[in-house]
């Protein structure tokens, strides 16, 4: 029996025996769906699909009107749930004329009508402004935004939420130090965890002079891997690394700069494919058990400073501070794992925005390198 046969009966089977025993025609296929190609400069930023689940994520893990959702996509910025700057779309970050006082400005002037848009409408009682209540930021950041295009809207959003009176007269400004909820994708739907507006480094963090606290653990992420700092000094590179490399090296050694810049010069199925292999060349292992032979020293420490290069993605960071933020059952004595695998499958559930039961180092601060 040919296979047009077989195929007959089975649908005869499972349908009806009349359309192959009387030998009818089949029906023509209908015509597929004409295909539009998407046009970067005209797409919405916000689609509907992005803006439904983060409708979801919102009424279930934050409910708080003192929130504001703010979405960083691969093509611009929307703020409470409409687009409000596009990306330049040769660099994929804000254009220079986006900027406050030119292209070396960390103020965005083109997020201040929408940002103080989302102030006004949320009006705050006198009693509301006398027990300092505050409007803060909850941004949604996709995988592809550079932490330098994260830590700009980060730092125009601190000096422009400001909750206004129900009565108009008065007004307070909100500096860096304001609650932060930060939420990454997790395939379809997001993940979140709380962390503090940014305190401002101008130039490249100074991990060798670090003075305060006992510990300041600080964590600066580069196309080579990752620097960490503790206790007023910059740890050196761990066994296997470059002698004047990051602490913690990348796999075999790598600089991810070319892969960073697929990474910007992709889209779609490509760009992922180029995040996933960019994630992976990080040693997050290796990072894991560094900062647990610190948290062993420190055990009451939660704090960690984090900064990276400014076209780093935010999947690394977001990775990095995966690695970082509690401890992992299953590992060896010093916290080493078997493989990558290991390690990946021994990080704990947790709900959006929860506190770890065993925390490691669990409250992120953001630093703005500049």
């Amino acid at each position: 029996m040919s296979v047009t046969k077989k195929t007959c009966a089975l649908l005869a089977m499972a349908l009806t025996m009349a359309a192959c025993s009387k030998g009818d025609p089949k029906p023509d296929p209908e015509p597929a769906e004409p295909t539009t190609a998407v046009d970067p400069a005209t797409a919405p930023i916000l689609d509907d699909a992005t803006r439904a689940s983060i409708d979801a994520f919102m009424k279930a893990h934050v409910n708080d009107d003192a929130f504001v959702p703010i979405y960083l996509g691969e093509r611009g910025v929307a703020v409470d749930g409409q687009d409000a700057v596009r990306f330049d779309l040769t660099t994929g970050g804000f254009a220079d004329e986006d900027r406050d006082v030119g292209p070396n400005s960390l103020s965005i002037a083109s997020l201040v009508p929408s940002l103080d848009a989302a102030s006004k409408a949320r009006p705050k009682t006198a009693e509301d402004l006398e027990r300092y209540v505050v409007l803060a930021p909850n941004i949604y950041v996709e995988p592809s935004v550079t932490f330098g295009t994260f830590t700009e809207v980060l730092y125009t959003t601190g000096q422009r939420l400001i909750p206004t009176s129900v009565e108009g007269s008065s007004r307070i400004t909100i500096g860096g130090g304001q609650p932060l909820k930060i939420a990454t994708r997790r395939g379809d739907s997001w993940g979140g965890f709380n962390a503090v507006t940014p305190r401002l480094e101008v130039g490249p963090p100074d991990l060798e002079e670090l003075d305060g606290a006992p510990l300041e653990l600080m964590l600066f992420i580069e196309p080579a891997g990752v620097r960490v700092a503790g206790e007023g000094a910059l740890l050196p590179p761990i066994a296997g690394c470059p002698a004047d490399g990051p602490t913690v090296c990348n796999e075999g050694g790598a600089d991810a700069s070319d892969l960073m810049g697929e990474v910007r010069a992709s889209s779609g199925a490509e760009r992922d494919g180029a995040l996933s292999e960019l994630v992976a060349l990080y040693d997050l292992s290796a990072l894991y058990a560094a900062v647990l032979k610190i948290k062993v020293r420190y055990p009451d420490e939660t704090v960690v400073t984090v900064a990276a290069s400014p076209g780093v993605p935010f999947a690394v960071v977001s990775a990095v501070l995966d690695a970082v933020r509690w401890k992992r059952a299953g590992g060896g004595p010093s916290g080493s794992f078997a493989d990558d695998a290991a390690f990946e499958a021994a990080a704990p559930s947790t709900r959006p925005f929860s506190y770890p039961a065993d925390a490691l180092f669990a409250d992120p601060i953001f630093a703005i390198a500049r």
